[in-house]
């Protein structure tokens, strides 16, 4: 039996304390491990919440997902 955890998004105080992290010169390994999440997860964050000069924006990367989430549902039947 394959089991699979539920994605939770990452709540606006994990986005910011990426960015007060990121900004006070933190390892990004230091980060995850502050915010709880896996290393593989904080890089997929800042490389999908890149603004437009490299940088990361936690209100920009918030906004982000709201609007993702809005756009899919939140549950996917799959056909049988």
């Amino acid at each position: 039996m394959l089991l699979m955890k539920k994605y939770k998004q990452l709540t606006s105080e994990q986005r910011y304390a990426i960015y007060l992290g990121l900004k006070d010169g933190t390892s990004k390994k230091d980060i995850a491990l502050l915010i709880g999440v896996h290393i593989s997860t904080l890089y997929r964050k800042l490389k999908r919440n890149k603004n437009k000069r490299g940088g990361y924006s936690w209100r920009l990367a918030h906004e982000m997902a709201g609007e993702h989430k809005e756009r899919l549902p939140e549950r996917r039947s799959i056909p049988k």
